[in-house]
């Protein structure tokens, strides 16, 4: 996970010598069968303020493509989700956007950190706010055609 203030930021970043090295290295097949590196851009709705240095962290990043008759209920969850009103002290970082450019209308992408994973659960997933994301999610008709949840700790 990488976040950049602006896009030109971003582009500045691709400039660097060692933004070079990493393409020729995954230029260089270095994957697992299975585990090849997807990149997938997107704009951040809420990011940080201020560049949040390296740290211990128990992460997960989701992408999801909400259902269009399901747009406006997830637009009020995710206000829910990112309410000050809602704090939560293990967590560090929550931020979520939808990727740049014409098209992606309902895919979303979630970027969260938790101080250990007793942050996300069960601190996290026991709160009001993300119960009642978590009925959204599991109600049936699904209100998704993709939901993937990718879990890990930063090194």
């Amino acid at each position: 996970y990488e976040e950049y203030k602006s896009y030109d930021d971003y582009l500045a970043h691709k400039k660097t010598s060692w933004y070079g090295d990493w393409l020729k290295f995954g230029d260089s097949n270095p994957w697992a069968e299975g585990g090849e590196q997807v990149t997938k851009t997107y704009t951040v709705e809420n990011g940080a303020p201020e560049r949040v240095g390296k740290r211990d962290a128990y992460c997960l990043n989701v992408e999801m493509i909400v259902n269009d008759d399901q747009l406006e209920v997830f637009h009020g969850l995710l206000k829910k989700l990112n309410e000050p009103s809602t704090p939560e002290p293990l967590e560090m970082q929550f931020v979520y956007g939808q990727p740049s450019g014409k098209g992606h209308d309902h895919t979303f992408f979630f970027h969260e950190e938790y101080d250990g994973e007793k942050g996300f659960n069960p601190a996290h997933i026991s709160t009001p706010h993300f119960q009642e994301y978590w009925k959204w999610v599991m109600s049936k008709p699904q209100p998704w055609s993709k939901f993937e949840v990718n879990y890990y700790n930063t090194l």
